[in-house]
């Protein structure tokens, strides 16, 4: 009995045996089929991916390049803030504008925010000057903009915007809502209601009607003076006849004449009178020419052999009065003045006499 239960067992125990070698083998095969299955699915995603890697290389350098304008676009950014929104009437709020990492030599500001002065029932009352700040090679610009509104409601503060000069991007802030409140004036101790219309007393202010007309009647006075006053005709200026040089010459030689003076002066103030009308009336610098240039300047005029003997004599006279220190007597004055003279109107003359000559052929030709 013994044997045959251990004969038993042992048959049970390789009957489970070769159960656990069947289950193994179909692991084994289970395993093998899903290598192969593995295999096949890594070739296919192999061969994919040589097929996508061209493709792959150009959407990654755009993906690259779009990343970079991302970067430089964030970089450069703007804000607008406030510092309440809800007002009463009247009141005033602080609008703040900023752009900041601007780049002032690449990309500068082409356009900075435009706000008009009256939007949407708000009303910009004040805007300070746009202050810099260079932080890192770039710059930061704020400005301050003091809004306010006298209509109560809730109105919108529009968005703003910003544009760079060398890139088509254009930067804007946020938009704000801002609510502005009716001011309740019931429990003021110092609020009264409108009052009806007084109706108040004309009074006719009669000083000031006369000031007033009394100013009218003078301005009329005046302008009528003005118009019908007569002009002044202007006095008859009386012609003076200035003396010929001939005359002036004879006048002064009279005059010296008369004069009791020094033979040294005397005879200056003659030789003076003489040579100036030589010059004037015959173009001769007789001020500037000795006795010598003198009279050969004059044979021309002088003709007449005794007056121009007299004169020379005349001449030489006057010369050693001056230089030689010669004092000729008293008498010998009047001798000269009359020299002088006859010299005088002989020249006078005789220039008359040469112009009425040349004058008559003239007269007759034409």
């Amino acid at each position: 009995m013994r044997e045959g239960g251990r004969k038993r067992n042992i048959s049970c125990k390789l009957r489970a045996l070769s159960y656990e070698q069947k289950a193994t083998s179909y692991k084994l095969l289970a395993a093998s089929r899903n290598i192969k299955a593995n295999g096949m699915l890594l070739i296919a995603i192999s061969r994919l991916y040589y097929v996508l890697r061209s493709k792959l290389k150009a959407c990654t350098l755009q993906l690259i390049a779009c990343s970079l304008l991302c970067l430089s676009a964030n970089a450069q950014q703007v804000s607008a803030s406030i510092d309440r929104d809800k007002i009463l009437l009247g009141e005033q709020i602080t609008l703040q504008l900023k752009a900041e990492n601007i780049n002032d030599q690449d990309n500068p500001i082409a356009t900075w925010f435009n706000l008009p002065d009256t939007i949407n029932h708000l009303e910009v009352v004040k805007r300070s000057p746009v202050d810099t700040l260079d932080v890192n090679g770039t710059t930061t610009y704020a400005q301050n903009l003091t809004v306010t509104s006298f209509d109560s409601g809730k109105w919108v503060l529009p968005a703003m915007h910003l544009k760079l000069q060398n890139s088509n991007a254009v930067l804007t802030t946020d938009s704000f809502e801002i609510e502005v409140l009716p001011v309740d004036v019931s429990n003021l101790q110092q609020y009264h209601p409108m009052k009806d219309i007084i109706p108040v007393e004309v009074k006719t202010d009669w000083v000031r009607i006369f000031i007033f007309a009394a100013i009218l009647i003078a301005m009329a006075a005046l302008i009528y003076y003005l118009i019908k006053r007569k002009k002044k005709q202007p006095a008859v200026r009386q012609l003076t006849v200035k003396p010929s040089l001939f005359e002036d010459t004879i006048a002064q030689l009279e005059a010296l004449q008369k004069e009791n003076l020094p033979p040294v002066v005397f005879y200056a103030k003659l030789d003076a009178i003489c040579r100036t009308y030589i010059q004037e009336q015959l173009y001769i610098r007789a001020l500037h020419l000795t006795q010598d240039e003198l009279t050969q300047q004059l044979n021309v005029y002088l003709q007449q052999q005794d007056v121009r003997i007299a004169f020379y004599q005349l001449l030489r006279l006057m010369n050693a009065v001056k230089f030689a220190k010669y004092t000729p007597p008293s008498a010998q004055q009047a001798e000269s003045i009359s020299t002088a003279k006859a010299t005088v109107q002989y020249i006078h003359y005789h220039l008359q006499r040469t112009t009425q000559q040349h004058a008559q052929p003239l007269v007759s030709k034409y």
